[in-house]
């Protein structure tokens, strides 16, 4: 049940993303500008209310995906030792904070930026981190079943292959 459940949602999002990228292709053809929402003209009440809404999601979901940020850098350079004080943390946040910011100041269209992050973490989602993962948890339990092992290998070998397709399709244009 909990399968069949699970397998709807997957095709129902997958449906939609799809429904999406289709009638995006179908409106803007291949002459689309990185920040999707600038390929509006500026007088289209429906895209100044899509900006308003990125505005708004960017707007407050920022803090909540850069505290997380800070957290996890603090814990890995804090890892072993005493947790960071007060004063580590305001500095770890300002260099977190202009690390994050350069590129929106430096870069004019995101659209390159998105689709070399698009190739390199998606294929670590999709491909590297489930291997990683299953082999952990098989180390973790001391199996040794070496067709798994074989299958986490070609999976990461397959992610890395991908991703760095990806990356120079995206690099090249």
């Amino acid at each position: 049940r909990y399968a069949m459940a699970v397998a709807g949602a997957f095709a129902v999002a997958g449906f939609v993303c799809t429904a999406l990228m289709v009638a995006g292709l179908y409106t803007f053809g291949g002459n689309v500008n990185g920040l999707l929402l600038s390929n509006y003209a500026g007088t289209d009440l429906a895209a100044a209310l899509g900006k308003i809404g990125v505005l708004l999601s960017v707007l407050f979901g920022f803090p909540l995906n850069f505290l997380l940020l800070r957290n996890e850098a603090a814990a890995i350079l804090s890892r072993g030792r005493d947790p960071l004080d007060a004063n580590q943390r305001r500095w770890l946040s300002t260099g977190l904070l202009m690390a994050t910011s350069a590129p929106a100041i430096v870069l004019k269209d995101i659209g390159l930026v998105q689709a070399v992050l698009g190739s390199i973490f998606g294929s670590y989602l999709v491909f590297i981190a489930p291997a990683a993962m299953s082999r952990s948890l098989r180390q973790q339990k001391g199996l040794v079943r070496r067709r798994r092992a074989a299958l986490e290998v070609l999976l990461t070998l397959c992610g890395i292959i991908l991703g760095l397709l990806g990356l120079y399709v995206n690099l090249r244009r």
